[in-house]
């Protein structure tokens, strides 16, 4: 089955038409009550749905990136493929309030900066995936990432920066969580990029070369 073949059947799978549904469910909600509040065209909703976005955009490329970490090269690249498409379409969420809010968070920053956070925290997921298989300990996946969460936001408050914490990455950013998101998005593409090591045709040549010598291997020669 060819790469968009693949694409397209996962996103038609059960698990995401929920997940996209909630997560409409869930934007659309926070831009009606915020906009209501003020009453004003021009208002400060913002703030609030981009922080929403990027907790729940945080919170699906870990999950999915972990729940993937055992599966082979394609199965990581096609649900990586999800991960973004589903930050993808929600930008719109994200630009309907920007442009009633007039926040200082520039449109650039505000359309790429949960990207990069999504691909960044889907190696996360990733890693602590791995590990957590590494010691038999895959069940203990949704603890790891609530702990991990908790774990830079505590950082955070400690350095009284913004260097890890990715809920405030477009309302407060800062170059540090910028070039730390960038470095890891970057790594997570180079990771799914890179073609998978195919072992069975390293082995190939060497079992040909056992059969034929088998082959030449003449009756008389085996009884001396």
């Amino acid at each position: 089955m060819k790469p968009l073949d693949q694409l397209g059947t996962r996103l038609q799978q059960p698990d995401i038409i929920q997940l996209l549904t909630l997560i409409f469910a869930i934007l659309t909600f926070v831009i009606f009550v915020r906009w209501n509040i003020h009453g004003t065209p021009v208002n400060d909703s913002w703030f609030t749905v981009t922080q929403v976005r990027l907790i729940i955009l945080t919170l699906v490329a870990l999950g999915y990136g972990g729940s993937c970490a055992g599966n082979d090269k394609h199965k990581k690249r096609t649900t990586g493929a999800v991960v973004l498409i589903v930050a993808l379409i929600t930008i719109p969420f994200d630009l309907i309030p920007y442009a009633a809010s007039y926040p200082r968070t520039t449109l650039i920053s505000a359309i790429f900066t949960p990207l990069l956070t999504t691909m960044a925290f889907y190696g996360v997921g990733l890693t602590l995936g791995s590990m957590l298989r590494a010691v038999k300990s895959g069940i203990l996946m949704p603890l790891a990432v609530v702990g991990f969460i908790v774990g830079i936001l505590v950082i955070d408050v400690r350095l009284q920066s913004n260097i890890l914490n990715p809920f405030v990455a477009t309302t407060a950013p800062t170059w540090e969580h910028s070039l730390v998101v960038s470095i890891l998005a970057t790594i997570t593409f180079l990771f799914l990029l890179t073609p998978p090591r195919n072992h069975h045709q390293s082995s190939q040549p060497r079992s040909g070369f056992i059969n034929v010598t088998s082959k030449t291997l003449k009756p008389e020669d085996s009884r001396d």
